[in-house]
């Protein structure tokens, strides 16, 4: 029976990124994945890194997403150097576009707040909108640089340097764990059992089921988001959001996204999802009539009851984690939550204030 130090349960890119944090302190772990590196939820993310989209800017997430925003700048580097994976990291000027009056006061009130916090963000006028042959009845938008990844090759990555720093990846599907007490001493497969000093909890829109056996509310529920790729004439070079995203990747495509779906664990694409992600777009650009589908994914991001992830040691248990329910910023998040939960686990603290999303909260 192989023993590790750590075992990750599931390898998207949260259970990767705190497999290679791990490793940098120098603790060897094992990841179990039932199917492939990044084929959920990770696997099928846009890549955007928008660390205040989406967010209150009062958010006790937004000082850890800003933070994690300037961590991928750096780790991209590292990864590709470590790998020789191109993770696609890119700068992308983004325009929120809006066609009310009010609204557009709220996205002007925004831009301090993006100033403050190191980001380059100004007001556009409409006249100066007209260079991009958008819809003509926008008011206005709000300008700011962003980044983006490939997420499924940043997975891919993540995972490779793990390994290369002596991370075990192995598949299988866990079923339940073997407990001592207050420790979880064994995780349970349907073919073999492994022994561990500590368990993490990284499933993703599963993490629920990794709850039940260890007696805790993990409240985490699928949200499906599908992705739609276009292929133009003329390249866009830039992003436009309003309903939908309209991203420019590093490949050449054109990704447009992302629905936001109750439909439990059903991660298939729907014509339904197509025609809104296109309409949307279309009423953003309506050139992108005439481009080409070429393609579509979706994937279902784990979603906290909250709203807020879901960190740190389980309830009633010394050994137990947990790093769930980023929602949909899970790429974003992943280099600090790899970065806090592998400090946990090592040093029995974390850098960062993990209060707020202790999972304690839904005992």
């Amino acid at each position: 029976m192989p023993k590790e130090e750590i075992v990750i349960v599931g390898g998207g890119v949260v259970g990767c990124a705190i497999a290679y944090f791990l490793a940098r302190e120098g603790i060897s772990s094992r990841i179990i994945e039932r199917e492939a590196i990044g084929s959920q939820a990770s696997g099928a993310a846009i890549g955007l890194l928008a660390p205040l989209h989406g967010l209150d800017v009062k958010s006790p997430l937004m000082a850890p997403a800003l933070e994690s925003f300037h961590m991928h700048a750096k780790l991209h580097d590292e990864l590709e150097a470590e790998t020789g994976i191109d993770v696609q990291y890119g700068q992308v000027a983004t325009f929120l576009l809006t066609l009310a009056e009010e609204e557009g006061n709220y996205l002007k009130a925004l831009i301090p707040h993006y100033k403050a916090m190191g980001l380059e963000a100004a007001w556009c006028e409409p006249e100066e909108l007209k260079e991009f042959e958008l819809n003509e009845n926008f008011r206005g938008a709000l300008g700011y640089s962003q980044h983006q990844v490939n997420a499924y090759r940043f997975n891919l990555a993540l995972a490779r340097a793990a390994e290369l720093r002596g991370v075990t990846i192995q598949h299988g599907e866990v079923i339940g764990f073997r407990c001592q007490g207050k420790r979880v001493s064994g995780v349970t497969m349907k073919k073999g059992e492994i022994e561990a000093e500590a368990v993490v909890l990284a499933m993703g829109s599963w993490s629920r089921f990794g709850g039940y056996w260890l007696g805790n509310n993990i409240p985490v529920e699928p949200l499906r988001g599908q992705v739609f790729q276009l292929r133009t004439k003329e390249q866009i070079r830039h992003s436009f959001f309003y309903r939908v995203f309209i991203l420019p990747k590093i490949d050449g495509s054109l990704n447009i996204g992302t629905t936001m779906e109750f439909a439990g664990f059903d991660n298939r694409v729907t014509p339904e999802g197509r025609d809104f992600m296109i309409q949307g777009a279309v009423d953003i650009m309506p050139s992108l009539l005439n481009a080409e589908l070429i393609g579509g994914f979706a994937g279902l991001r784990p979603l906290s009851e909250d709203g807020l992830p879901i960190l740190g040691l389980l309830p009633n248990w010394e050994n137990a984690y947990v790093a769930a329910g980023p929602g949909g910023k899970g790429i974003l998040l992943s280099p600090i939550i790899g970065r806090e939960i592998a400090r946990l686990i090592s040093r029995g603290s974390s850098e960062i204030d993990l209060q707020p999303y202790n999972p304690a909260r839904f005992s």
